[in-house]
């Protein structure tokens, strides 16, 4: 509705400046001293001439003719500079207007990658959550947690956040952890591709063993979760809580099941 009252306005200018054009035309034309000798010259010549009736309407029309040729001649250059300005007007207006078409189709081209974004979002999912280990300053390995996630949505994203810790909790699982930041580069993740994210913890196989007899039943858990976002910078949210067990002599992390640990695990 705004481009076009923009070109219908554009349409008024130009005609406008038409106007004006032949108004100023007229006006130079009719009080010109020249035109004005030529008319009462033509006049008189049609008067001696019995067999026409020069205040005819024809008559009168032919003299102003002949007339505003010889004015146009005689002001060549006047009138070559206004038509000038006219064309001037004219292709500025061209230009508006053509300005305008320009913006709707950007506006329009925007809108429809806008919904094809909307309609075909990413989405990152976790795969599985792998042992990792780290070596500390004192050279000791600590226990880390290795998140494999997919993009299995259909455009790519990029993931700008990632929290997360791990740490014996208490249970039952209160919900509101506060998780500590950690640092990434922004992370670029294609349509079906894999990437891997990292957490690490303090935990070495000493202080690890010492922290699980003395929690008293308590889990060691990872709990993480990350940002991403796709090209309309649409913010998305992916997380995860899993707990270590080493039972089968090699520790691994399991998914916690467990009620309240349901609002860590989230992909939407």
């Amino acid at each position: 509705m705004l481009e076009n009252h923009k070109a219908l306005r554009s349409a008024l200018i130009f005609l406008a400046a038409i106007f004006v054009s032949l108004a100023i035309f007229l006006f130079g034309e009719t009080f010109s001293s020249s035109f004005e000798t030529c008319v009462n010259k033509e006049t008189a010549n049609e008067s001696q001439q019995a067999s026409k009736e020069y205040d005819s309407p024809i008559s009168i029309i032919g003299i102003r003719s002949r007339c505003t040729a010889g004015f146009i001649r005689s002001h060549n250059g006047e009138i070559t500079a206004l038509a000038t300005l006219i064309m001037a007007a004219f292709t500025g207006t061209l230009w508006w207007a053509a300005a305008g078409q320009y913006d709707l189709l950007e506006k329009q081209i925007d809108l429809a990658r806008d919904e094809f974004i909307s309609s075909h979002r990413p989405k990152i999912i976790v795969h599985s959550v792998e042992l990792a280990y780290d070596a500390n300053e004192q050279g000791l390995m600590t226990l880390g947690a290795e998140i494999t996630i997919f993009n299995i949505g259909g455009t790519s994203a990029t993931i700008t956040d990632f929290v997360g810790n791990i740490q014996i909790r208490e249970t039952p699982l209160r919900a509101g952890i506060i998780l500590p930041t950690i640092e990434i580069s922004p992370i670029i993740i294609g349509v079906g591709e894999r990437k891997y994210l990292r957490v690490g913890s303090v935990f070495d196989d000493r202080s690890l063993n010492a922290a699980t007899r003395g929690a008293q039943g308590n889990p060691l858990l990872c709990i993480a979760a990350f940002v991403y976002r796709d090209a309309n910078e649409t913010p998305r949210f992916t997380g995860l809580c899993r707990r270590y067990s080493a039972a089968s002599g090699q520790g691994r992390w399991h998914k916690y099941v467990s009620p309240e640990a349901e609002i860590y695990e989230y992909a939407y």
